[in-house]
């Protein structure tokens, strides 16, 4: 074989090759060179949602994952910036709660990313409650989501994302049973909380919040509640006007605290409820803890 042809060959084998990987840069679009999708949460239960709805075939990074840390005090960095803009979905909680997600993002345009607000697909309203994760009955709504936005990513795994929202879904029914249970046996019981963070939980158990919305208020805002609001709650917890004491741990101060051990004093039960979930728990085994240690409270 002469020089020529031997070049022509060459030429012909490259020739395809480019092909071959233009073929599979198309088709592999919104994958990374691990072959998965970056997804990246502003809070950490949305991010285990997503994993658990993801498997194997995604890649999660959560900014807000420090269940001792205050999220509503939380100030975002450069590096922070970086896993919000590189990521082939993101996932954002809104009603103002992580809206430094939004500003990372609106500093680099990606025309292929995928966008989910979390309050927009609940049909949250403006001003409510940014708690959404403690709305047990409507965060199936958002694995579906995520779900379909991983099915419109990487069409060949579809399959692996619905079976794997079928069971996130199925797994659900352990915590929904408990709402069940106290709606049935606790019907409008009086309760109080130093923050809104289990609001909707309360909520969906038909619990009836006789605290001050505007402690509540104050302390998620990181101010101090007002002499009259502190005065009212502390009358309600040393009359016993309540059954239960809904604590924040991850939104404390040193009203919060002493709140905390008026109820104490008072034999009053304190269930401890927070904004992120210890590393490596899972969203249900997480709540569910919620919901059992609320009902034993009830029971008490």
């Amino acid at each position: 074989m002469n020089k020529k042809s031997l070049y022509i060959i060459m030429g012909a084998c490259l020739a395809f090759l480019a092909l071959v990987l233009g073929i599979f840069t198309l088709l592999k679009t919104d994958l990374n060179v691990d072959g998965k999708i970056k997804i990246t949460t502003s809070a950490a239960v949305w991010g285990d949602i997503a994993k658990q709805i993801g498997g194997e075939h995604v890649n999660v990074t959560s900014v807000l994952s420090d269940p001792s840390a205050d999220p509503h005090l939380f100030e975002s960095g450069a590096a922070d910036t970086s896993k919000i803009t590189n990521a082939d979905i993101v996932i954002v909680n809104g009603l103002g709660y992580d809206d430094f997600m939004d500003k990372a993002l609106a500093t680099k345009q990606k025309t292929n990313r995928a966008y989910i607000n979390v309050a927009q697909v609940m049909g949250a309203p403006a001003g409510a409650n940014p708690h959404l994760w403690y709305h047990i009955p409507q965060v199936q709504l958002v694995a579906g989501e995520i779900a379909n936005k991983l099915g419109e990513k990487d069409p060949q795994n579809q399959a692996d994302y619905q079976k794997n929202l079928a069971v996130f879904v199925d797994s659900l029914q352990p915590l929904i049973a408990r709402l069940d249970d106290i709606r049935t046996n606790h019907p409008n019981a009086p309760i109080a909380y130093t923050e809104r963070v289990a609001g909707y939980l309360a909520s969906d158990a038909t619990l009836r919040v006789i605290s001050p919305e505007s402690f509540a208020s104050a302390i998620e805002e990181g101010n101090e509640p007002s002499p009259s609001d502190q005065a009212t709650l502390r009358d309600i917890i040393t009359t016993k006007q309540i059954k239960v004491l809904l604590y924040n741990e991850q939104a404390e101060s040193q009203v919060t605290k002493d709140v905390r051990s008026l109820a104490d004093q008072k034999n009053i039960p304190v269930v401890a409820m927070g904004e992120t979930p210890p590393t490596n728990m899972r969203y249900q085994e997480w709540q569910l803890g919620h919901l059992d240690s609320l009902i034993r409270a009830l029971n008490n």
